[in-house]
């Protein structure tokens, strides 16, 4: 999605988060979404390995997920945060996440 172009076509609301802002956002959550599933990857790898090495799987099932925008914008107001995109990189360190069950320890 081009944002500049986006920003040139649509008249913004005052109410709207400013285009820019919106740009900075999605590049942030590209980056999260990027760094999930490389160590997602990383698991799924470790749990081959330990099928070929060990014959069994130790990762029961591994789910990676992204915080919803209305979640974090939830939480920076719990929080007492302007919604800025530098409060948001200073001080929410959950928009991307892994969760991973495994079958024993």
């Amino acid at each position: 999605m081009n944002f500049n172009k986006l920003g040139t076509n649509i008249k913004q609301p005052k109410d709207m988060p400013d285009i820019k802002n919106l740009q900075k956002l999605g590049k942030l959550y590209q980056l999260g979404e990027a760094g999930a599933n490389e160590i997602g990857t990383k698991l799924e790898n470790l749990d081959a390995e330990f099928q070929v090495n060990y014959d069994h799987n130790p990762i029961h099932h591994m789910e990676e997920r992204m915080k919803d925008v209305q979640s974090l914008a939830e939480k920076m107001r719990r929080k007492g945060y302007e919604m800025t995109i530098d409060n948001i990189e200073m001080h929410i360190f959950d928009i991307a996440g892994i969760e991973c069950l495994n079958n024993y320890v």
